[in-house]
């Protein structure tokens, strides 16, 4: 990096990139809170995967919000819930990001565009220290439609 004296207004110009230290604020947030994101529909939904390529949780993050959008109104079934798992399917917290309260069929909470707050036992709380996380989404009863998409926030403390 480079500084330029400017005489006019006795103030240095910097040229280049910029590293300070994150201790006085210099981070930004698009630098800090990652985000990921999975569509799924009620005959696809997200579950532990055997091909290394699942999006992942990181071990050591804290989920500080998360957003289920439903793109077309979930029937048939009673409510799904949205949690983590291991790569082996051990549960990190099944309802760890969405409780069965959250995301019912009846009382319109999964219908289309209705976004309801994450209720998860892993909202703003580390999600494994050791494990990294693949989402899980389950379905009580037998849905015949629906569609959504979920959005996970979360802050690596690495």
């Amino acid at each position: 990096m480079a500084f330029e004296k400017s005489e006019k207004r006795n103030v240095n110009v910097n040229y280049g990139p910029r590293s300070v230290s994150g201790q006085y604020g210099a981070r930004g947030v698009q630098d800090l809170v990652k985000r990921a994101v999975w569509k799924f529909t009620y005959d696809t939904l997200p579950a532990v995967g055997t091909t290394n390529q699942e999006q992942v949780i990181p071990a050591n993050s804290v989920i500080v919000g998360a957003r289920l959008i439903p793109t077309v109104t979930w029937a048939g079934g009673t409510s799904l819930t949205v949690g983590l798992a291991q790569k082996d399917g051990t549960p990190i917290a099944a309802t760890g990001i969405y409780t069965a309260t959250n995301l019912t069929v009846a009382g319109n909470k999964l219908d289309k565009g209705t976004i309801q707050a994450a209720d998860g036992t892993l909202i703003n709380k580390l999600s494994s220290a050791t494990y990294n996380g693949e989402v899980v989404v389950a379905a009580t009863g037998t849905m015949t439609a629906g569609a959504a998409i979920l959005i996970v926030d979360y802050i690596t403390l690495d």
